[in-house]
């Protein structure tokens, strides 16, 4: 296993190359963990959770069962924004001084609410927890964690919006790590939301064939 983190295959023009690199410090994965159990025994993250969330109703997905079925069914669909669009959101986010992250959010933040009458809208949001110690960027896992996010959909203009997600956002950011069961938990509550928002941005170059047939690809244990 340790070859995964001392090779890196480099695609460039038609040919490819190989990078040796250094394995990530192991203590990334028990900083990760030492960081989760500071954040669940904090007197002051369990007070803001329990501000943010006070009076909180969950926004149900509203279900359809088709003619015949037990149970409702569920599909999924893939729609592409195409290249016009994503433009036109990257500069408004440029405008607004906000991520694009934070623009598709409010996009979503406005669906959970047409579709579900709220103007209160609870969703789900997954948010990066991973240790910003170095060498934790090559660590191997998923340092993730899913936590309800909670923004007003009124009449404001969508710039107005995205400022209000975005502040909604930031004071999220320093209680991130927190468990879910450990938020449930203060609240009493089981399920605190039906919808999810994961943002995930991959920048890469695809190889062409010639560089997959002709590179070597590390070995694994």
């Amino acid at each position: 296993a340790s070859d995964v983190y001392k090779r890196q295959v480099v695609y460039h023009g038609n040919g490819a190359e190989d990078r040796l690199l250094d394995a990530p410090p192991g203590n990334v994965f028990a900083e990760y963990i030492r960081l989760e159990r500071n954040a669940e025994s904090s007197a002051e993250a369990q007070r803001f959770w329990l501000n943010y969330l006070d009076e909180a109703n969950l926004a149900e997905v509203p279900s359809s069962i088709e003619k015949g079925a037990s149970r409702p069914v569920s599909r999924r669909s893939t729609k592409s924004l195409g290249i016009e669009l994503t433009e036109s959101m990257s500069k408004l986010a440029r405008e607004c001084g906000v991520p694009l992250k934070t623009v598709l959010l409010a996009v979503h933040a406005s669906v959970v609410s047409l579709v579900t009458g709220r103007k209160d809208v609870i969703t789900g949001v997954i948010h990066n927890g991973r240790p910003e110690i170095l060498g934790a960027d090559r660590a191997v896992g998923i340092y993730l964690n899913t936590l309800p996010f909670r923004v007003t959909v009124k009449q404001q203009s969508w710039r107005q919006l995205i400022a209000d997600v975005h502040e909604s956002e930031k004071s999220i950011h320093r209680f991130r790590r927190v468990p879910l069961p450990s938020i449930q938990k203060w609240l009493s509550r089981g399920a605190l939301f039906e919808w999810t928002f994961n943002y995930i941005c991959l920048l890469y170059t695809s190889p062409s064939p010639r560089d997959l047939s002709t590179s070597r690809m590390p070995s694994s244990a």
